[in-house]
């Protein structure tokens, strides 16, 4: 993972393939090479769910009783991607993840730093 910002590299998600790449954006999706825009998928091809707005595809989710675009599973674990990255980059080491337990691999240090204390009298 890499640190940037807008002006280094683009807001939002890079799908690469053997034929290239195409970079999801709402306002502006890239594609590499440009004519991967003019490709069109045929019937039964697996498509991406369009969503405009993620707070609106999150109240209409609530309202019909269905899954929004971004599950709560999915999105737990785009969270925790950048998070983990943060400690590494933190601990100035490398480590490793386990995905089932959630829990970094032989490092008690960088797992201390996955939760913290609540404020406040909250509780799990």
């Amino acid at each position: 993972m890499t640190f940037t910002d807008k002006t280094r590299q683009p807001v939002g998600t890079r799908f690469i393939g053997d034929k290239g790449w195409v970079h999801a954006h709402r306002e502006n999706p890239l594609f590499e090479p440009e004519s991967l825009r003019r490709v069109k998928l045929k019937e039964g091809e697996l498509r991406l769910q369009e969503s405009k707005e993620h707070h609106a595809d999150f109240l209409n989710s609530v309202r019909s009783r269905k899954d929004p675009v971004s599950t709560v599973e999915a999105t737990h674990i785009a969270s925790y991607l950048g998070l983990l990255a943060e400690i590494a980059a933190r601990l100035e080491t490398k480590l490793k993840w386990d995905p089932k337990s959630e829990q970094f691999i032989g490092n008690d240090e960088a797992n201390k730093r996955l939760s913290r204390p609540m404020h406040n009298g909250w509780k799990l």
